[in-house]
């Protein structure tokens, strides 16, 4: 696991074998917009993406570095239909298709990760079967 950004740019160069391909600031740029896309989409903005979470997990470094992985497909122009925000990359997750275990790595630690903060912002509505109406409605002319 990664201790800091240069160690998740490196992991990421590695990983799809890109070497030099990349100039460092490139990249830094990507790991940048990763980590405000990865707070807003837990929407916590105190996050430490560097220490393990406290059952020991490190769910936001895995979920940077597959952010940065995806980011620099995008950049590379190998992958052209996920636009560089963490919703467009879950969008595209479990969807199939040549770049799946990017994006589907990516999902499956955001969802980790929001699991840890008592999961993602939803919003529930509650159904109520026993309303009752009158049959008829009184006009008040």
């Amino acid at each position: 696991m990664a201790q800091s950004d240069q160690e998740i740019i490196d992991e990421a160069l590695a990983f799809l074998e890109y070497g030099s391909v990349f100039d460092s600031a490139d990249v830094q740029e990507i790991v940048d917009i990763g980590k405000d896309e990865i707070r807003s989409q837990i929407n916590e903005y105190n996050l430490s993406f560097y220490q393990p979470e406290p059952d020991g997990t490190m769910h936001l470094d895995r979920a940077l570095f597959w952010f940065t992985c995806v980011g620099l497909k995008i950049r590379s122009g190998e992958m052209a239909s996920v636009n560089l925000t963490a919703g467009s990359i879950r969008s595209t997750a479990y969807t199939g298709g040549k770049f799946s275990q990017l994006t589907n790595g990516f999902e499956d630690r955001m969802r980790a990760a929001e699991a840890r903060r008592g999961g993602p912002a939803v919003k529930t509505m509650t159904r109520a079967d026993n309303r009752t109406y009158s049959e008829e409605r009184q006009d008040s002319r």
